[in-house]
């Protein structure tokens, strides 16, 4: 009985669970969605902007992240996106550091992720775009710190960009070398 007591509680428990995939993809369970571990992918990557140029160092406008976000094709996925502001429940946008339950925000204060203490997580950098325009500012977008907080920031602003997909992603699997070699090898004596 006691151990159904536990598991109950464990089980309805608000905070999330991340789980590292393998192959830089990083599940969070309570969001049903997955984060690229490399939070400052587009630099690492290599991403050449619209006018051609490499970044020095991951910093786009907000028009360019959404590019890099949706135009990015990691582990076979090709529908990623930028984090939203978004509350669980679709409501909002958040607003400041009292909206904890978005996408992003919760990974400060649910699982205290910060650029000294990254968990998970790799490349993390300071101020990011989300996906989520500002409501009464077309010239604005949702931009979050990992020091606890939403802004609202001019699009044309130089800031980070990081990808998430719904879901949960898992890596794909190579199939083994031996595996080919066998086919290959009982092909060739077919012959």
């Amino acid at each position: 009985f006691l151990f159904l007591l536990l598991l109950l509680f464990f089980q309805t428990t608000s905070y999330s669970e991340l789980i590292d995939r393998g192959g830089g993809l990083i599940y969070d369970t309570v969001w049903d969605i997955t984060y690229l571990q490399d939070f400052n992918y587009a630099y690492t990557s290599g991403y050449a902007n619209s006018a051609g140029g490499a970044f020095t160092d991951g910093n786009m406008i907000w028009a360019e992240a959404i590019t890099w976000a949706e135009s990015l094709n990691y582990q076979g996925y090709n529908d990623w996106r930028l984090p939203s502001a978004l509350f669980i429940d679709g409501t909002g946008p958040c607003q400041g550091g009292n909206c904890y339950q978005s996408e992003m925000l919760h990974l400060f204060s649910d699982e205290g992720i910060t650029k000294l203490n990254p968990g998970p997580f790799i490349n993390i950098q300071s101020y990011y775009w989300s996906g989520t325009e500002y409501p009464l500012d077309p010239a604005l977008a949702k931009s979050y710190t990992f020091a606890g907080g939403y802004g609202n920031t001019i699009k044309s602003s130089y800031l980070f960009a990081m990808a998430v997909r719904d879901g949960n992603s898992l890596p794909v699997v190579p199939e083994p070398i031996s595996s080919v070699l066998f086919l290959v090898g009982g092909a060739s004596l077919g012959l």
